[in-house]
C-alpha cells in the first residue's frame, strides 16, 4: 500500500521542460534574437557552414534540407512540420526498484516523467521509476539515441541517486544537462548529467524542501533554478558557468500586511539579455484571489522590480506551461478558464517587458478544463511548437510569433501525463510514457520526431 502511494505521489507533479525554461534549440542563438546569450549551445552543424574557415555562408531563405541556409544558428526553422519518425520504444521493461522485495511492490517498474535532452549535442531520453519505500534503490535511468532515433546502446542507470519525487530537466550544453530532483532525505537538489549519462555531484537546496512547497525545485531558464513556498516566497538560485550555486535570492510575493497567499501552480521564467521575467499563478485565499503574479528579475534571479499581480481578463485561472522572450516583451503559454461562458483550454498571453498583459489572450484550442491535455512548448525560429498528449495521441500545434495557430499535426500514440519537447538539429523531439495501469508490469517510454517535409 505504501509503495502504491509513493509511486502515485511521483506522478502528481509536472515536468518542466524547454517551454517553462524559456528554452530554445541546442544551436547558437541568432544575433538579432532577444534570447541571445540566454540559451543554446553549439553552432549549427554543417550545411550552411563553409568547411574551410568554419564560417556560415548564406545560401538564401531557409528551406527544408537539414542545413542552416540563412545562417541564423537554427536548422529548418519556420517551416511546416510533419511526422518523421516514431513513436520509437526507448524502454520496454528495463529497470526495477524492488530487488529486495519483488513480490511486494506493484509500481516499482513504472516509469514517470520522461525527458528528452541533448547533453553535449547528443540525444538522450531519461526517466525515473516508482519506488519501494521499504527498500530504496536507484530510480533514474536513460538511453542514448541517434538524431534519427536509433538506440545507441542499452538502457543504463544514471547512478546511485534516489530520485524519489520528480525529475525536471533544464538546459543542455557541451558538459551535460541540468536536472533537479528530490533525494531520499526529501531535499530538492540539482546536478549535471553528462553526455554519457553519468550523474554528477548533487547540490541540495533545503529552502525548497517539498514538505512546505507546492512546487518542486525546477530549472527556470539557463543558469537559473527556482522554487516557491507555502508562505508566499519565491526562492531563485543563480548558477555560474561551472553549474555551481552562485547567487540566492528570496522574493516575498505578499503585499504589505497580507497574511495569506501562495503560489498556486508551476512558475516559469525567461531571460532577455540582461533582464528577465518570473511568472506564476497566485492565490490569496479570497473569492477574488486567483491572479497571476510576475516579477522582473536579473539573469541570476534577483528581483529588479516589485511583484505585479493582475487578472487575465476574461480568464480567472491560468496554469503556466512556458514563457518565452519576444521582440515586444514575452509570450506566456498556459491552460485554464474563467466563467462558464469563457472557453477553457490552452492560451497564449502577450506580456510587455514589465510583465503586464499587453494584448488580448489567444485561445488556440477549445476544450473543457477536465479534458485539457498535458502540454509542453519550444521556440522554433520566430514561432513555437506546442505539443499535447491526448487520448488520441500526440498533437503538435505550430504557432506564429503571436501564438496564433498555423498548423496542427497529429500522430497516433498512447501518451500519458506530461510530455517533453526539444527542438534541435532541425526537428522537434517528443518524449513520453504510457499509462502506469498494470500491477507488477512495466510501462514503456517512447520518443517521436517531427520535421519539415523533405
Amino acid at each position: 500500500m505504501g509503495s502504491r502511494w509513493q509511486a502515485r505521489r511521483v506522478g502528481l507533479l509536472a515536468i518542466t521542460l524547454l517551454g517553462a525554461c524559456g528554452g530554445r534549440s541546442e544551436h547558437a542563438p541568432r544575433a538579432d534574437d532577444p534570447n541571445a546569450g540566454a540559451g543554446g549551445g553549439g553552432q549549427a552543424e554543417t550545411g550552411g557552414v563553409d568547411g574551410a574557415n568554419d564560417t556560415c555562408v548564406v545560401r538564401g531563405p531557409e528551406v527544408c534540407n537539414g542545413l542552416d541556409d540563412d545562417c541564423d544558428g537554427e536548422i529548418d526553422e519556420d517551416l511546416l512540420l510533419e511526422v518523421a519518425d516514431g513513436p520509437v520504444v526507448v524502454r520496454s521493461d528495463e529497470g526495477r526498484t524492488d530487488q529486495s522485495s519483488p513480490e511486494g511492490c506493484e509500481s516499482c517498474r513504472w516509469a514517470w516523467h520522461a525527458a528528452v535532452i541533448a547533453p553535449g549535442n547528443t540525444l538522450s531520453v531519461i526517466w525515473h521509476l516508482g519506488i519501494n519505500a521499504l527498500s530504496l534503490q536507484p530510480t533514474s535511468f536513460g538511453r542514448r539515441l541517434s538524431w534519427e532515433l536509433e538506440p545507441n546502446g542499452s538502457v543504463v542507470s544514471l547512478g546511485k541517486q534516489y530520485w524519489l519525487n520528480q525529475m525536471n530537466a533544464g538546459q543542455s550544453d557541451a558538459r551535460g544537462t541540468l536536472v533537479t530532483f528530490e533525494t531520499e532525505d526529501l531535499i530538492p537538489s540539482f546536478e549535471l548529467v553528462s553526455p554519457d549519462l553519468a550523474e554528477g555531484t548533487p547540490t541540495g537546496l533545503a529552502a525548497c524542501n517539498s514538505n512546505s512547497n507546492p512546487d518542486m525545485l525546477a530549472p527556470l531558464a539557463p543558469g537559473l533554478l527556482g522554487c516557491t513556498t507555502n508562505d508566499g516566497v519565491a526562492h531563485l538560485y543563480g548558477l555560474d558557468a561551472s553549474v555551481r550555486l552562485a547567487a540566492t535570492h528570496d522574493i516575498d510575493l505578499r503585499l504589505p500586511g497580507e497574511m495569506r497567499g501562495r503560489v498556486d501552480g508551476q512558475a516559469v521564467a525567461a531571460i532577455k539579455g540582461d533582464r528577465g521575467l518570473w511568472v506564476a499563478p497566485y492565490n490569496t485565499g479570497t473569492p477574488d484571489g486567483r491572479q497571476m503574479v510576475s516579477v522582473e528579475i536579473s539573469p541570476d534571479g534577483a528581483a529588479t522590480g516589485e511583484p505585479l499581480r493582475q487578472h487575465l481578463d476574461p480568464w480567472s485561472y491560468l496554469s503556466p506551461e512556458g514563457l518565452f522572450a519576444t521582440r515586444n516583451g514575452y509570450l506566456l503559454f498556459g491552460y485554464g478558464g474563467g466563467a462558464d461562458a469563457v472557453p477553457r483550454g490552452h492560451i497564449a498571453v502577450p506580456l510587455d517587458d514589465g510583465g503586464t498583459q499587453s494584448g488580448p489572450l489567444v485561445a488556440f484550442d477549445d476544450k473543457q478544463l477536465d479534458q485539457v491535455p498535458h502540454a509542453a512548448a519550444a521556440a522554433i525560429g520566430s514561432g513555437f511548437a506546442f505539443v499535447k498528449a491526448t487520448v488520441d495521441g500526440l498533437t503538435l500545434e505550430q504557432l506564429d510569433s503571436d501564438g496564433q495557430l498555423v498548423q496542427r499535426t497529429q500522430q497516433a500514440a498512447s501518451p500519458y501525463g506530461e510530455v517533453s519537447v526539444l527542438f534541435a538539429h532541425g526537428a522537434v523531439y517528443v518524449a513520453f510514457v504510457e499509462e502506469q495501469n498494470m500491477p507488477f508490469m512495466a510501462n514503456r517510454v517512447w520518443v517521436s520526431r517531427f520535421h519539415c517535409a523533405r
